[in-house]
């Protein structure tokens, strides 16, 4: 019995892991975005299609049981993929705020079957940069938000209380240091406040400093740094490849001398005798 389900097991892993899983899985997907496209434009429209609506909550049934199916198989080893946790997490929401239509974002997971496109290598190879950046981008993305915080308390505190159009409250603070990143109307911002307080150009040079010029840039890196990566990994991976296929030439070469090496030896004591 235990032999039959490791066996049902393995076969599982196989199918779930295969080329053709991700492609039933992406056409899952992307069939799901335009269901929430269709219901979305729908009730703009002022339309309710109960049928989509079903729809989508089928939709979320089926990547519920396909998650629960991979635990099974898998075990401690689905949790070791940290886009599993995406997944989860995706899932999760749907089911406790009843958004079936935040399936949509299981669309980034499609990510994983365009790694099969063989046929287009630089495709793959974008794929491939873009996960191994992930954790970088994580990371960057972890200290803007740290930067903001800092800055959008500051701002409340330094100029809140003259300029609250721009520094009354933190959303209004947030909001304001998020024109300053994207070069919003910063200047006027900046004009604003200078007219209260004079030195609040430092202020704003430390942040544009920190956000713009060193924080954002790292992004580039990052991913430049990823590509790299993926290109190294490339390499060795062919390179193990070609050593993998020469020692087994040889191998297959020393098997062979040996087999000639005997049928020497059997001809020679057959023209002995």
């Amino acid at each position: 019995m235990l032999h039959l389900i490791q066996t049902i097991r393995k076969k599982a892993d196989t199918f779930l892991n295969s080329n053709l899983m991700h492609w039933i899985d992406t056409g899952l997907l992307f069939i799901n975005l335009g269901v929430v496209a269709l219901e979305n434009r729908l009730s703009v429209q002022g339309h309710d299609f109960i049928l989509l609506q079903k729809a989508l909550h089928i939709f979320v049934i089926i990547f519920i049981a396909e998650a629960a199916i991979r635990i099974l198989v898998n075990g401690r080893q689905f949790f070791a993929d940290h886009r599993n946790y995406f997944t989860l997490v995706v899932l999760g929401s749907c089911v406790y705020f009843n958004r079936p239509a935040l399936t949509i974002l299981l669309a980034f997971r499609s990510l994983r079957a365009w790694r099969t496109l063989a046929f287009i290598p630089k495709t793959r190879h974008v794929i491939d940069a873009l996960y191994h950046a992930i954790p970088g981008v994580v990371n960057i993305i972890f200290l803007i938000v740290f930067v903001f915080t800092i800055f959008t308390i500051l701002g409340v505190y330094l100029f809140g209380s003259q300029v609250p159009d721009l520094w009354g409250d933190y959303s209004q603070s947030f909001t304001t240091l998020q024109q300053i990143m994207l070069s919003d109307d910063w200047g006027d911002n900046l004009r604003a406040t200078s007219k209260f307080y004079p030195h609040s150009w430092i202020f704003f040079l430390s942040f544009l400093t920190l956000i713009t010029f060193v924080l954002l840039n790292l992004f580039i890196g990052v991913i430049v740094d990823a590509m790299q990566t993926a290109q190294e990994e490339k390499e060795a991976i062919k390179r193990n490849e070609f050593e993998d296929a020469h020692k087994e030439n040889l191998h297959k070469m020393h098997l062979h001398m040996k087999q000639m090496q005997k049928e020497l030896i059997a001809i020679k004591q057959a023209l002995t005798k």
